[in-house]
């Protein structure tokens, strides 16, 4: 990442810190315990929210509105996906928008679908519980700052509000 690319997240970490979840970018090694945490021979099709995968896969199509993924999903003429992996900083949003990503997300999955989501801290570990099986948290211990990782898989028995 070059000095001014830098600068700019810092910046607008500083401007709106709510929706930039940290200061540095997310590193190599965050990137590697998520995409470990995938079941790959089960998946295929994932949704990236918030999209770092963009730069190492040029042909995945990019949208920019998580809140729209059923939407975008279904204009890539598909009924679901079979995994959601997300950046998104969850906890720094309110709880209504925080809801309504989390039951889009779900609706999003196919039947056992995986969602897998970074944090910087362990306060959406009950929210995910609500919402889906959470079947591990992975600690990204070289990333700056340390992240966690939650492997989530889809619940049919849920409310959604």
């Amino acid at each position: 990442m070059t000095f001014s690319e830098q600068w700019l997240l810092a910046k607008t970490f500083l401007q709106t810190p709510l929706q930039i979840g940290s200061i540095t970018p997310s590193s190599t090694h965050l990137a590697k315990v998520m995409t470990a945490a995938a079941p790959w021979p089960q998946i295929s099709s994932v949704a990236e929210l918030r999209a770092h995968l963009e730069h190492h896969f040029p042909q995945l199509p990019v949208y920019e509105d998580a809140l729209e993924l059923q939407q975008t999903i279904r204009r890539e003429g598909l009924p679901h996906v079979d995994c959601v992996i997300s950046g998104l900083p969850f906890f720094n949003f309110t709880e209504s928008l925080r809801s309504s990503l989390l039951d889009g997300i779900h609706k999003s999955l196919a039947p056992g679908g995986y969602f897998i989501a970074f944090q910087y801290s362990l306060q959406m570990k009950k929210i995910l519980e609500s919402k889906f099986e959470l079947i591990s948290i992975r600690l990204a211990p070289f990333n700056v700052p340390p992240a966690f990782v939650y492997v989530c898989r889809k619940k049919e028995s849920v409310h959604l509000q």
